[in-house]
Formats: structure tokens, sequence, C-alpha cells
């Protein structure tokens, strides 16, 4: 496991020698989050599941 210098890549290997790369970039991950699940909590399903809370779409322009 390393981190990359700029600290927003991190690279790491399974024990089967499987390598991948992850990005820790938030933003980026907000980015990709909000655009494969776009509408995926909606003002009704939000007032379900944390009535105790105004709505707040959790992705921009949501």
């Amino acid at each position: 496991m390393a981190f990359s210098p700029d600290g927003r890549t991190l690279a790491a290997t399974t024990d089967d020698g499987v390598a991948g790369l992850w990005n820790l970039n938030v933003d980026a991950a907000i980015r990709r989050i909000c655009k494969s699940s776009a509408g995926a909590l909606s003002r009704q399903q939000w007032k379900r599941h944390i009535p105790q809370l105004p709505y707040t779409p959790p992705c921009p322009g949501g």
C-alpha cells in the first residue's frame, strides 16, 4: 500500500496479487457518486428516512 506524493491516490495490492488504484480526491468522489445516483434520494424518501432533518439535496442541483 502506498499513497501518491499529493495524497490523492492510494495504490494497493491484495494477497492474491490484484493491484488497484483509488482516487482519494473527495470532490471527485462526490461528483462521481452524484452522477451515478441522480435522484436516488428524493424529497419523499428523505422525509421517510430522516424526517427529523430538513431536506437538503445531497448532490448539487438535486
